[in-house]
């Protein structure tokens, strides 16, 4: 999950991964720019990314371009 809101990241980041630890293989691995979020997902190499398009950094859109 990529959010650079803070407080209202970590409420969702804690509610996935409360519904998501009952789940085999399923990790949830939150970054809070667009910079991080791009080595996580090479390191990583999630199924799934939720994406902000508003980040201090760059915008989601341009992480989703880095991305593919």
């Amino acid at each position: 999950m990529v959010d650079a809101a803070g407080v209202g990241t970590s409420i969702v980041v804690d509610l996935l991964k409360d519904i998501f630890s009952r789940r085999a293989n399923i990790e949830v691995v939150p970054a809070m720019n667009g910079d991080v979020a791009i080595e996580l997902a090479r390191d990583v190499r999630p199924s799934l990314i939720l994406l902000d398009l508003h980040l201090p950094d760059s915008s989601g859109e341009e992480v989703l371009v880095r991305l593919k």
